[in-house]
């Protein structure tokens, strides 16, 4: 056999290649050999392997089935979690989507109610100028009623005035009623009643230009009267529709005198009195409506 001999770098020869390397290889043990092995030993010995051998594949088994529940737990869980991220993420568009819907129904309310006070607030300045517009025709052309040109009429023993309406319109059903006292009034503290008597009448209207009253004054006496003795008292009240329906009625009260004037020559004249003060007292006094002292004539 020949010498080896080393490589020279410089003639260009290279180095032999190192020797391979021996692989290390485990000894197989033949399975008749683990099998007469078993088959030597004692039945204590080859139970204990069978139930060794069952363990051992039992708890493989069972370390199998335990990863497959844990990867399909971990699976279940996942998708779970997806699928709650999911309901998550609707609940918040449904959230999102209500929170608008209310923000819009507010405006839309807000504007609602706007209009309407704005409606409310017409309706009510429409209604307050036409009852405006309806009292000022009443109190502009309904029917006002007075008396007025009272005189004695000495020699028939009366007093005469006329009733007249100055507004524009006939009233409707009118009462009138007159209270006539005739006093002595020779003691001025301590006067007396010489005659008194109430009367009424009715009316379904006022004539054009006015309606004449007459009231009797049976105990007039002209002497007793220019002397200061005696006086007469007329008062009363008319009661009347103003000629719109449904109305409240109107009253106009009245009240007059006799008394003098004049110095040297006395003249009965008519003067205007207090009703408030005069008509309580002749309703007193004549008790009406008691028809015992209601006037005949």
């Amino acid at each position: 056999m020949s010498e080896q001999t080393s490589g020279d770098p410089e003639k260009g020869v290279p180095p032999p290649p190192p020797p391979p390397k021996k692989k290390r290889t485990r000894e197989k043990i033949p399975n008749r050999y683990l099998w007469r092995r078993f088959k030597a030993s004692t039945i204590t010995n080859q139970s204990s392997i069978v139930f060794g051998i069952i363990v051992t594949i039992a708890t493989v088994g069972n370390l199998a089935v335990s990863t497959i529940q844990f990867r399909t737990a971990k699976q279940n869980a996942i998708d779970s979690g997806r699928q709650a991220q999911h309901l998550i993420d609707a609940a918040d568009r449904i959230n999102d989507a209500a929170d608008r819907f209310s923000k819009s129904s507010a405006d839309i309310s807000l504007g609602v109610n706007s209009a309407v006070d704005k409606l409310g607030a017409q309706a009510d300045a429409t209604k307050s100028a036409a009852e405006t517009s309806k009292d000022a025709l009443h109190i502009s052309e309904r029917a006002y009623l007075q008396t007025t040109g009272e005189v004695l009429d000495v020699p028939n023993k009366r007093i005469k005035f006329i009733i007249v309406n100055t507004g524009h319109i006939p009233p409707g059903h009118l009462t009138g009623t007159i209270h006539e006292s005739t006093l002595d009034i020779s003691d001025i503290q301590h006067s007396r009643v010489i005659e008194m008597h109430w009367t009424e009448d009715q009316s379904e209207s006022l004539v054009s230009g006015g309606t004449a009253v007459n009231v009797n004054v049976p105990k007039f006496d002209e002497v007793a009267t220019k002397a200061g003795r005696q006086q007469v008292i007329v008062t009363g009240k008319i009661t009347y529709n103003d000629g719109f329906p449904n109305t409240k009625a109107k009253e106009w009260p009245f009240c007059v005198s006799t008394g003098l004037r004049g110095t040297e020559v006395k003249n009965i004249v008519l003067f205007p009195c207090d009703s408030t003060t005069e008509l309580p007292i002749a309703v007193r006094m004549d008790k009406y409506p008691d028809p015992r002292y209601r006037s005949k004539t």
